[in-house]
């Protein structure tokens, strides 16, 4: 079943030919009302629009039985709010940032050829003040998912985390700094197209430099201690920049 919804959360299409003949009256009645509750709560999550399908369809006493299985709502709920999104780029380096939208927000961008002649990408987001908080970290600790739950064009999302260290002063108008001091908190997230050494020396020496630019050229020598995984590539870069 394909649902197609607009960017007004409104429904514009229903083609049930291929998944359903709607030939029973319950799924009938099930779909009319799985079409209402989701154009009408385009904010909540797939989870929360499916729920309230279903209390819906018990208040109007449709038997479990009869309404179709809770995979196949869930794919048309995801499929209605697909219609209208725009594609994915089919190149990586036709990825940006728009800078109206990502103010603040982007550390830097990179790109790069390795030594096998491939062409590489990397793109750290993170604001400047968690760049602060992390650049005065005394623990911290990285680490990276793996190529399929990264986006579609990256090999890896990495993920960098830090705990300010106690005497460090700052002066924020909430508790944030509290917080930070007794927890680690993730600071900043580096999309990157490779998980090679070289990628990630590229990482922090980059990092270094977005510190010493934003920073009145400040030396960053890294926390006093950083908790990473068994990846060799990581842990070499960062003894080596360290």
């Amino acid at each position: 079943m394909t649902v197609r919804i607009n960017k007004e959360g409104r429904v514009t299409e229903v083609d049930g030919s291929h998944h359903c003949h709607w030939r029973d009256n319950y799924k009938r009645r099930y779909w009319a009302i799985a079409m209402k509750v989701a154009s009408e709560n385009p904010q909540l999550s797939n989870e929360d629009i499916y729920l309230a399908i279903e209390r819906q369809a018990h208040l109007e006493r449709i038997p479990p039985k009869h309404g179709p299985k809770k995979v196949t709502v869930k794919r048309a709920i995801f499929n209605m709010r697909l219609g209208d999104m725009p594609t994915d780029p089919d190149d990586v380096q036709k990825i940006t940032l728009d800078d109206t939208k990502f103010a603040g927000l982007k550390l830097f961008e990179y790109t790069w050829t390795d030594a096998k002649g491939k062409d590489q990408r990397m793109v750290a987001c993170g604001s400047t003040m968690n760049l602060w908080l992390f650049v005065n970290s005394q623990k911290a600790c990285s680490d990276g998912t793996y190529a399929s739950r990264s986006a579609k064009h990256f090999a890896q999302l990495y993920c960098l985390h830090g705990q300010l260290a106690p005497e460090t002063q700052v002066n924020l108008e909430d508790d944030m700094s509290v917080r930070t001091r007794n927890t680690m908190r993730p600071m900043i997230y580096v999309f990157s197209t490779c998980k090679t050494k070289e990628s990630y020396l590229i990482k922090l020496r980059k990092l270094r430099e977005v510190v010493a630019e934003r920073f009145d050229d400040l030396e960053w020598d890294g926390p006093e201690s950083w908790i990473t995984d068994f990846e060799s590539a990581a842990s070499s870069a960062i003894k080596e920049v360290k």
